[in-house]
């Protein structure tokens, strides 16, 4: 059901991702084209910023939002944001990323990704009275 489906979309996210990077980081290491497969595997190893950013992301506006508060838990978010669409948008019409730039970007991505997510849980986990109310508002967003 569901689960399923999240991994198809797991799956044909992180298929497109890779082929995005496979075409768009700079291929020579100090002159030397690199191999197809070399190519992926710098790609796959920049994906995996991914996960770290989103697993940082989600800790790190949980703080904010404890400690400083829902106002600048939003402003954190809208940097993010800005931090990462300038990075991609900036090194997409270049059309050449290196490969710390790539890494960089996908980690701002993936921060993103779950600080976003993780912040609208705590809001709306303490904005309703039933946690069963909160969770079914989240999951249709």
């Amino acid at each position: 059901g569901p689960l399923a489906l999240r991994g198809i979309m797991a799956a044909a996210h992180g298929s497109l991702f890779v082929n995005f990077w496979v075409s768009t980081i700079d291929n020579t290491v100090e002159g030397t084209l690199l191999t197809e497969d070399q190519k992926i595997e710098r790609a796959v190893l920049t994906y995996t910023a991914l996960g770290v950013g989103s697993v940082l992301g989600s800790l790190l506006v949980g703080l904010i939002t404890d400690k400083l508060g829902y106002p600048t838990a939003i402003k954190f978010i809208i940097a993010v944001v800005t931090l990462a669409f300038s990075s991609l948008i900036i090194q997409n019409e270049i059309h050449r990323f290196s490969q710390i730039e790539a890494f960089a970007t996908m980690f701002l991505l993936g921060m993103v990704e779950n600080s976003a997510k993780s912040f609208n849980n705590t809001v709306l986990g303490f904005e309703f009275k039933s946690a069963i109310n909160a969770f079914q508002v989240g999951v249709m967003t």
